[in-house]
């Protein structure tokens, strides 16, 4: 079986868990076309997707996926007719980004949180791939050595740094935490 790996920021997973709604849709953004995962997802329906998440502390190698989801969702920047259109599309799912940031530092003033949402809304806008995943949780750490590449069937490296790739689910890990 097929699944994507990804990162994302400690902040942004943390909220969303903390939210405890299993079926809800959350929105995030790739710089990255996700072509071949959007055809994969169109013919399995849901994939996996598990997510290395990005802290202060990533000098630590080997990487390790920290948190697992399903993948419900791929749209790419040029399906929306006009930039207006797929602003007005982006909007709604950046107000959850404005509360994680609100829950990750309760001392941050409101203008300090528009000014970082505003930052998010310009990610967003320039990004190629809107990915939609549910039902996220924390997993006991899958080291990034024990992802296999679906193009190569090369062993992911303990450092890579990429946001994306396609790879084998590793079914003998046991994720239970």
């Amino acid at each position: 079986m097929r699944c994507i790996y990804t990162t994302n920021h400690s902040l942004f997973l943390e909220y969303v868990i903390s939210l405890h709604r299993e079926g809800q849709t959350v929105w995030f953004c790739s710089g990255k076309r996700w072509a071949t995962a959007k055809r994969y997802l169109a013919s399995a329906g849901v994939m996996p997707i598990l997510i290395r998440e990005i802290t202060r502390e990533d000098e630590v190698k080997p990487f390790a996926c920290t948190h697992e989801a399903e993948l419900v969702g791929i749209k790419f920047a040029d399906e929306f007719s006009t930039e207006g259109e797929r602003r007005d599309w982006i909007l709604p799912h950046l107000e959850i980004h404005r509360s994680a940031y609100a829950f990750g530092d309760p001392e941050l003033s409101k203008c300090d949180i528009d000014e970082r949402v505003a930052d998010e809304l310009e990610g967003f806008i320039d990004a190629e791939t809107f990915y939609g995943i549910r039902s996220l949780k924390r997993i006991k750490p899958i080291l990034l050595t024990n992802l296999v590449k679906d193009s190569d069937g090369e062993h992911v490296s303990g450092d890579y740094d990429r946001s994306y790739a396609i790879c084998r689910y590793p079914v003998s890990i046991d994720k239970a935490q």
